[in-house]
């Protein structure tokens, strides 16, 4: 009885062992067949680099440049997706489309039948100035023109009440070196293995000689959207119920989902590339001085410096919204390359309205099967040389302590105006090998008066004199004057030495003055800090 008992309760547990297994097959092979049938590459990130590996390829002591060879891996996670030649007429909120066409960019729509649609809901994302003017609408048997028409009902409405849409600008600068890693670098959605991976949209020969870089100009007017559905097929889906399964087999399969656009951004878009012949410093300074900080001061020699840079650069440009006048890709090259231009074009920007609706520039995704948003992930390795102007140099930096109001006082100009060193921030003194001394606007140095003529906290540079060692003192006040470098203008033979001033600068806090010699950088370093 007790053997008959325990085989039944073995033959039990094997029959559940089995379900179990079973249950376990058939969930995997659920979770295999989502993961096939989604396009999901995991969530969106921005550009991620991680370099592998970087040897030094050179050195000059006082002139040249410090060069390294990288090797680096480049990864993206795309969320949003951008046409940069035809096809905009295929980007509006609800249409269903052909999964596979995102991955190569030459986007294709599921066909489905004049009544073969649900009702959808589209809507502008944005808050109206009046509570009478509706935000959506609901379109029955949906259409290209049907969605438009609706669209921009909703957005005359906008403007007749007088909603001003908030113009969300960003300019972006990435160094670029390749049609494939120039998709990366470039801040627009994923244009697909035929689209900037091919190099076919710019035209660009990649010449490892050359520095390269990426600007991307965005300006968001607005985004429009789609109500979400349940699935692809019944009331609450996209499709009716008793739509013939036959007419969309032959655009569904299992590498091939069915996905609908879920968002699409109006606004205007400019894609430039430079080609110089020059550092890719030289070209990253100019282009950040021109685009990111175009009310920013600038000297009259950098201004020169910069404007030539722009100047001599190559520039080729893609554009979506924005003006509509002939040759406008032609005129912003020219336009690209001088530097007061650029500055003018960034500070007046544009304002959405009915003369200047914008264009779609981007659009989101989602897999309709599961309702997760299409992403898609592009990696690359790349190998560069990275070289950075090596003239000696001694660099100022205030760490951490207030701003501080700086006099360089040179020998063509004994009280230079005040320059407001604010913490954080660095100021270069590049060594002259004619002159034998740190120079500021092309003149020596003598000193550099940290508190704007005050009697004390004075930088003295001592080298004039060739019967003593030249350096580098601190005139901490009326009676103290220490030794901050000596032999400085030798990096080799320079000895550097750090002081506290417990008095503190500029009627500050007690400040820490810490001296270092930056062998990698070609420098000597000075940093204030607090104690």
């Amino acid at each position: 009885m007790k053997l008959k008992l325990s085989t039944a309760i073995l033959l039990t547990a094997l029959l559940y062992s089995c379900n179990d297994d079973q249950s376990l097959e058939e969930s995997n092979y659920e979770q295999n067949s989502l993961k096939l049938a989604n396009i999901y590459d995991g969530p969106a990130t921005q550009l991620i680099k991680t370099k592998i590996n970087n040897n030094l390829s050179g050195y000059a002591a006082q002139s040249g440049s410090n060069c390294e060879d990288i090797t680096e891996n480049q990864e993206k996670t795309f969320d949003s997706f951008t046409r940069l030649g035809t096809g905009a007429e295929l980007m509006w909120p609800g249409n269903i489309i052909q999964g596979k066409t995102i991955k190569t960019g030459q986007m294709a729509t599921i066909p489905i039948g004049d009544q073969g649609r649900n009702p959808i809901e589209v809507k502008v994302d944005a808050f109206s100035s009046s509570s009478t003017v509706s935000s959506s609408k609901v379109i029955e048997n949906p259409t290209p023109g049907k969605v438009q028409n609706a669209l921009g009902e909703i957005i005359n409405g906008y403007y007749d009440s007088g909603t001003n849409f908030p113009a969300n600008y960003s300019v972006d600068i990435q160094r670029t070196f390749s049609n494939k890693q120039l998709q990366m670098a470039l801040n627009i959605g994923y244009t697909g293995t035929t689209g900037l991976d091919g190099g076919a949209n710019f035209g660009i020969n990649f010449n490892k000689t050359k520095s390269y870089y990426a600007v991307t100009l965005k300006q968001k007017f607005f985004q429009v959207s789609v109500n979400s559905k349940t699935g692809l097929k019944g009331n609450d889906g996209w499709i009716k119920s008793d739509y013939p399964k036959s007419q969309l087999d032959p655009y569904i399969k299992s590498d091939n989902p069915a996905i609908y656009i879920s968002t699409v951004t109006y606004g205007r878009l400019y894609t430039l590339v430079y080609e110089s012949e020059e550092s890719a410093t030289k070209v990253e300074q100019a282009l950040n001085f021109a685009y990111k900080n175009p009310a920013a001061s600038i000297t009259a020699s950098q201004k020169a410096e910069y404007s030539s840079t722009l100047q001599n650069a190559r520039v080729y440009v893609k554009q979506l919204g924005g003006s509509a006048t002939a040759g406008l890709e032609a005129s912003m090259s020219t336009l690209a390359g001088s530097f007061d231009s650029v500055r003018n074009f960034i500070v007046s920007g544009a304002e959405a309205s009915k003369t200047n609706p914008g264009y779609p520039i981007e659009y989101t995704a989602v897999n309709i099967s599961s309702n997760l948003p299409v992403t898609i992930k592009l990696a690359d390795q790349i190998t560069y040389k990275n070289c950075t102007d090596n003239v000696y140099k001694l660099i100022l930096k205030n760490v951490d302590y207030a701003t501080l109001p700086i006099i360089i006082k040179t020998s063509d100009n004994p009280s230079n105006d005040v320059y407001y060193l604010a913490s954080g921030e660095i100021i270069e003194f590049p060594y002259n090998i004619n002159f034998m001394e740190f120079t500021y606007k092309g003149s020596p140095i003598n000193t550099i008066d940290l508190n704007n003529n005050g009697i004390s906290d004075d930088l003295e540079f001592n080298g004039s004199d060739p019967s003593y060692t030249p350096s580098i003192s601190y005139h901490k006040n009326f009676l103290s004057n220490n030794m901050l470098i000596n032999n400085y203008k030798d990096l080799a033979l320079a000895n550097a030495y750090n002081m506290i001033d417990e008095d503190g600068i500029n009627g500050g806090a007690p400040a820490k003055l810490e001296t270092t010699k930056d062998i990698a950088n070609n420098a000597l370093r000075i940093e204030i800090k607090k104690k």
